[in-house]
This record gives C-alpha cells, structure tokens and sequence, in this order.
C-alpha cells in the first residue's frame, strides 16, 4: 500500500503531490468511506487552492512550497496553536526564527543551506554544531505529533460509543460499515488510521453530537 501510495504521488502534478502529502484521505478512500449521494457534492480542488497561493517569481519547488506554508498553515495553524497554549497560561509567546531580518536573509540562502541530501536545516544544524552535542544535531526530524495511535487505543469503549452510535447526518455523509471497518483493524501503532478515525470522530461531534469526554 505505502509502495503504491508513493508510486501514485510521483504522477501527480506538484501542486497535487503536496495536497496528497497532507491530505488523511486519498480520493478512493474518500469513494470508499462517502454514501454515494454525497460523494459527487464533496469535491474541493485542493490544488487549484494551493497554486492560488504560489508565488509563480520562485523557480524552485521547495521555495514556492516554503512561501505557500508561509503564508497559510504557518499563520493559521501553527501560530495560532501557540498564542492559544501560550494565551492559556497567561504567557506572550515570542518566535524569534520569525523576525523580519532573518526571514528576509533566509529568502536569499541557496538551496543547499536550507536542503542537502534530504537533510534539512542545514545552515541552523552548523551554528549548533558548538552548543549542543552531535547526536542531538544530526537526529532526525520527530515534531510534535499525537501518540493517536495510543490514545484511541485507551479510549477505544468511548470512541467506539460515538462513532458508531446511529445519527442522522453522520449517516448519511459516511458510510457506518466503513466507518466500523476502520476502527476494527486499528491498532496503537497505526498512526494514519488513527488519525483518519480522530477526524471522523471530531466531525461527528461538531455535528451535534452530545460531547463525550474520551
């Protein structure tokens, strides 16, 4: 599955290829997991989407990807989340990567200190070379994700309870069997089917569901 997944990215155009990055449900899955009445309805050109924010100047993939985030997730998702966590403990959050000067001094690096045989950060891993030991600086990239896989696991009674309990809308969006399918082969390592059942369960409950504490 992941050998085909790859395989089926490669043929896609660039803007395509980043959508399927990110995106949890590929459009067969999204056939397979929507009532058919609905399926035709649900269509979004998530490419048409990315290419709109694309500063068509840059000649580089990575840079126009790199202005893209810029300009969307980063200040929609991610600093959105630290003003919220900050703001919540009565804390001002700085990001000092983000300060005028150094943006603009980033823009103008080549490539190869930003990206160099699939190893990122470049530039920022050689100034750390004299602060912090060499394992630290040459471990790989692990972010800030959710152990999902784990944590369903533990509430899986509860989910269970939401997810499959008969509701209107939810049913005649997605389809219940599939929908049980998917919680019955997850397991606490499977990370992206984890995540694919956390959405249809935030989705469910933003549809009027009585909130469970899970």
């Amino acid at each position: 599955n992941r050998l085909r997944r790859r395989a089926h990215i490669a043929s896609l155009s660039e803007a395509e290829r980043y959508v399927a990055s990110y995106n949890w449900f590929s459009s067969p899955e999204k056939a397979v997991l929507l009532q058919s009445e609905f399926a035709g309805r649900a269509k979004t050109d998530l490419a048409a989407f990315v290419t709109g924010h694309y500063d068509g100047s840059l000649d580089e993939e990575m840079r126009r990807k790199m202005f893209y985030e810029m300009n969307t997730c980063l200040a929609d998702e991610m600093l959105t989340k630290v003003d919220r966590a900050t703001s919540a403990v009565s804390i001002e959050g700085r990001v000092p990567f983000l300060d005028k000067s150094l943006v603009e001094l980033v823009w103008t690096l080549p490539r190869s200190s930003l990206w160099s045989e699939g190893v990122g950060k470049g530039i920022l891993r050689k100034v750390a070379e004299e602060l912090l030991p060499l394992q630290v600086i040459q471990r790989p990239k692990t972010g800030f994700s959710v152990p999902m896989g784990l944590y369903l696991e533990r509430s899986r009674g509860a989910i269970e309870d939401i997810l499959l309990a008969p509701h209107a809308v939810f049913d005649a969006v997605f389809r219940p069997e599939v929908v049980r399918q998917m919680i019955d082969r997850s397991q606490p390592r499977s990370e992206a089917l984890s995540q694919r059942i956390w959405l249809l369960l935030v989705v469910k409950m933003w549809m009027g569901m009585d909130a469970v504490a899970v």
